[in-house]
């Protein structure tokens, strides 16, 4: 019971925004079980979720995968797949009304990356009058660096039909500033989309110092 007392004393004097992702989940649990503390089983259940959110999975689909987790109980199940579906729900309320006003409103929505401790690269997917259609976790890297093509890209394009899209991906050090890989992949990237007909509108890097735009910078696009 501390461990709940003192997660709610640190987002009460600090903000929620200060609990890691592993808190945030269990501060959700509330008790662990018969096999493993309330952040053991948080730690299990956090790269599931993380893996499930950023797809097209449904809440069933995670539910079947949280039932493989041996450290968890039917109640954890509940609690956690009733707050997956509200996230999914949101994520749907957001595609459908967000509109793109620039890279501020690109970092305000992927401020989560800030803590981040491995390179993800997300694409947010367009329509005609920039509102936002979905957002995809195309890549997560090592610390330093991405293995990322073209084709993880543009498939999503394809998909939904959209023929504009945002690059967005966090740098862990905290510097947003361009690597020459951030540079030759963003040459690489619009060459591809060129062939197919989608405009990259922006490649913007998230990182705590802020936010760097390839657009806004006049770099290449």
């Amino acid at each position: 019971m501390h461990v709940q007392v003192d997660l709610r004393r640190q987002s009460e004097q600090f903000g929620y925004s200060s609990l890691t992702e592993e808190q945030l989940i269990a501060l959700l649990l509330r008790f662990g079980s018969k096999k493993a503390s309330v952040f053991r089983v948080a730690r299990d259940v956090l790269p599931i979720w993380q893996a499930h959110l950023a797809t097209t999975y449904t809440s069933s689909q995670f539910k079947d995968a949280l039932r493989r987790c041996s450290s968890i109980t039917t109640q954890h199940i509940h609690v956690l797949v009733a707050a997956f579906e509200l996230c999914k729900r949101q994520q749907v309320l957001v595609s459908k009304h967000s509109i793109v006003n620039g890279p501020h409103s690109i970092e305000l929505l992927f401020q989560f990356l800030v803590k981040k401790k491995q390179e993800h690269v997300y694409g947010v997917y367009l329509s005609s009058r920039y509102g936002v259609i979905a957002t995809k976790l195309l890549f997560k890297g090592s610390v330093d660096s991405v293995a990322f093509e073209a084709r993880d890209l543009l498939y999503y394009n394809i998909k939904y039909q959209s023929r504009f899209v945002i690059v967005v991906h966090n740098h862990p050090s905290g510097d947003s500033s361009p690597s020459k890989e951030d540079i030759t992949l963003t040459q690489k990237l619009k060459i591809a989309a060129e062939m197919f007909s989608v405009v990259i509108v922006d490649h913007i890097i998230i990182a705590r110092a802020g936010y760097y735009s390839f657009k806004e910078s006049g770099n290449m696009l």
